[in-house]
């Protein structure tokens, strides 16, 4: 049920566990997703809803830019290097009920344009995008010649690099 696992115990006695790989060896609960949301966002009850799903909650400050969000969120990935699958919601929707293949992108889509307020993945697709926006902020920023704003410059990245890897909900 949502990753949730039964330990038996020798006695004949049992424990649900809501994790979806338990570390007999250190008695430590290991899990493979990640949920980065910010602060503003959180909701005890979409926690609860996404640990029965076997992920783990990781908050992140509220940002100003897409930038500095997603700065924080390249930063916490790289500390948490267990994780496989991670999702990333600005909005803080649960939007999980399937995740895409391993070489796919999840965006939401909502309208016109590209929403960046919702992204799931596995943890090599998902750092190659952080990566190569933050890289591209970089380059923005010394370049006066570049006006293009953050949402702008993020787009043009999905749609040259990511488009064959992209599903849009």
């Amino acid at each position: 049920m949502y990753g949730a696992r039964v330990i038996d115990f020798a006695d004949g006695n049992g424990m649900l566990v809501n994790f979806f790989d338990y570390g007999v060896e250190t008695n430590v609960p290991v899990t493979q997703r990640g949920f980065f949301v910010s602060r503003t966002q959180y909701d005890i009850e979409k926690q609860r809803v996404l640990s029965r799903m076997g992920y783990n909650t990781y908050w992140l400050d509220d940002a100003d830019t897409l930038i500095a969000f997603f700065n924080q969120a390249y930063e916490n990935l790289i500390n948490h290097p267990e994780l496989e699958e991670v999702v990333i919601s600005r909005s803080g929707e649960l939007e999980v009920e399937s995740s895409p293949q391993d070489d796919q992108l999840l965006l939401a889509n909502y309208g016109e344009g590209f929403s960046f307020d919702y992204c799931v993945g596995s943890r090599e697709i998902v750092l190659e995008l952080l990566i190569k926006i933050l890289f591209a902020n970089n380059l923005r920023q010394l370049d006066p010649d570049d006006q293009r704003s953050e949402i702008e410059m993020a787009e043009q990245i999905v749609n040259e690099q990511f488009s064959e890897r992209c599903v849009f909900k």
